[in-house]
């Protein structure tokens, strides 16, 4: 993992530790839909975001290779198709909550086998293979419930 993927990792978990421990700072009494709204309306747009970046800086990895330029030109536009195709869900996401939290959990929950076996017949590592799950395609699912609980707390605010 170069430095700037275990930077991206460690901004993430800072941030997941943040809202932890602000969700559990709070009152025993309150459950997680009586947060202000605004909480829930940036928290996926944010790791949203942040999981883009991380995904986004594997792509570097195709300089490393002794390859022709435009060879690593080549690889590098291939390994930004993802974050592309999600920084377009993520702007449809953001005025339609509903559309973006179920197609984030289809995403997640779909690329996961596949991520998996990519993974797996690469290495033939069972736990290096869940790793990778843990961080690319799991966030996204996590992304996609955090949509639809804005999307269900907008409404119930506006009834």
């Amino acid at each position: 993992m170069s430095n700037f993927s275990q930077f991206l990792c460690s901004i993430l978990t800072f941030c997941i530790t943040l809202s932890y421990l602000y969700l559990s700072s709070t009152s025993k009494t309150k459950t997680i839909m009586n947060y202000p709204p605004k909480f829930f309306y940036w928290l996926p747009r944010i790791l949203c975001i942040l999981s883009i970046i991380f995904i986004s800086s594997s792509a570097f990895e195709a300089f490393s290779t002794d390859e022709n330029f435009m060879v690593q030109i080549g690889e590098f536009a291939l390994h930004l198709i993802l974050p592309i195709v999600l920084l377009f869900l993520l702007i449809v996401s953001w005025k339609k909550e509903l559309l973006g939290g179920i197609i984030f959990m289809i995403l997640g929950l779909g690329f996961s086998p596949y991520v998996f076996k990519m993974n797996y017949n690469l290495d033939h590592s069972l736990w290096s293979s869940l790793g990778t799950i843990m961080t690319i395609t799991i966030p996204l699912f996590i992304v996609g419930v955090l949509f639809l609980v804005s999307y269900f707390k907008k409404k119930k605010k506006t009834e």
